[in-house]
């Protein structure tokens, strides 16, 4: 997945949390836009609820979907 393309899931005005699921299975929640900063090849995620950050190769994004509220 692009940088371009996850940036448009981070938009602001529209924002609503999604999930990043990654081609071995992993998969990351993403709950405000400020707790995924992205560059051209990489993303970092602090992890809800904790101090702890996951480093995520965009190469490996498989998929990304809106987290169902209820």
């Amino acid at each position: 997945m692009t940088r371009e393309a996850i940036l448009r899931w981070l938009d602001a005005r529209r924002f609503k949390p999604f999930e990043i699921r990654l081609s071995n299975g992993d998969r990351f929640s993403v709950w405000h836009p400020e707790a995924l900063l992205v560059s051209t090849t990489t993303a970092v995620l602090q992890i809800s609820g904790s101090n702890r950050n996951a480093e995520i190769a965009l190469l490996h994004v498989a998929a990304v979907e809106h987290l169902l509220l209820k």
